[in-house]
């Protein structure tokens, strides 16, 4: 399998062997080899998360998960 970007659309698919050397070997050709990380990023639904940042005091659940964490730890010294 070869991975091959079309030069005018941007489009990048992977091929067997036989074909990729048949699309890309022209000295016209529209095709180009690229390597296959460039072809696994094009693939990825991984997009970046938008990270909010909130003004808000903490809550109460955040402050009794304090409060229970400092009596575990105390409970484990005696």
């Amino acid at each position: 399998m070869k991975t091959l970007k079309n030069k005018q659309t941007g489009d990048i698919r992977r091929e067997d062997n036989k074909t990729a050397d048949v699309l890309a070997g022209f000295a016209t050709s529209l095709w180009k080899f690229i390597s296959k990380s460039e072809w696994k990023q094009s693939r990825s639904t991984n997009k970046p998360v938008e990270v909010v940042v909130s003004d808000k005091p903490t809550t109460k659940a955040s402050k009794k998960n304090a409060e229970k964490k400092g009596r575990n730890k105390r409970e484990g010294n005696s």
